[in-house]
């Protein structure tokens, strides 16, 4: 026998049920897919992240003894929000050291320029290796790629700077001193 509180009960049922579906559904496509930009401003929710990028790099492969060695680098961060360039300067099989040097103002956007190492120390050998490592980081911990140059010190370069950094050769970004160790262990200074 149907009652008519089996009616309602059925009734109210089917109208819950057919509600939470409507809900649901409703629902489904900004729970299951993520977001556009657009979005994500709108409602102040942190963009996706863009690690910085290193685009180039040169430096001469060798210089005299006690000459200033430049390293010229380009890089870029879509948000505009790289920190600091982070430098490994490694004299081979004897010593590292690492350092960095703060990107402010536009550089936190794109830079051009170039950071001087000066080689300090009186050296015994003919010649000496240095190797610099250099990665990009921004304010949120995101590293861009490695960029590698090394000299070979204590001979004269014959080459020249290449066209494409003569902009960047109006922009010094920082100078690291770096002490070179002789084949005793010394730093070799008087």
């Amino acid at each position: 026998m149907n009652t008519r509180s089996d009616h309602r009960r059925r009734v109210l049922l089917a109208t819950t049920g057919v509600l939470l579906v409507w809900n649901l559904a409703a629902c489904a496509p900004t729970m299951m897919t993520p977001p556009d930009e657009a979005s994500k401003i709108a409602h102040g929710m942190p963009s996706a992240p863009n690690p910085p990028v290193f685009e180039d790099s040169f430096a001469v492969s060798s210089v005299p003894i006690g000459a200033l060695w430049n390293v010229f680098v380009a890089g870029s961060d879509q948000d505009g929000d790289m920190s600091h360039l982070w430098i490994v300067v490694t004299q081979l099989g004897k010593r590292s050291e690492t350092e960095s040097i703060p990107l402010v103002g536009p550089d936190q956007r794109a830079f051009s320029g170039y950071i001087t190492i000066y080689p300090r120390g009186a050296l015994f050998s003919p010649w000496e290796n240095l190797r610099v490592e250099i990665r990009i980081r921004d304010k949120a911990g995101h590293l861009s790629a490695t960029r590698e140059q090394n000299v070979q010190m204590g001979f004269q370069t014959r080459e020249m700077v290449p066209s494409q950094w003569a902009d960047a050769t109006r922009h010094k970004m920082g100078t690291i001193l770096f002490d070179l160790v002789n084949d005793d262990g010394d730093f070799g200074y008087d």
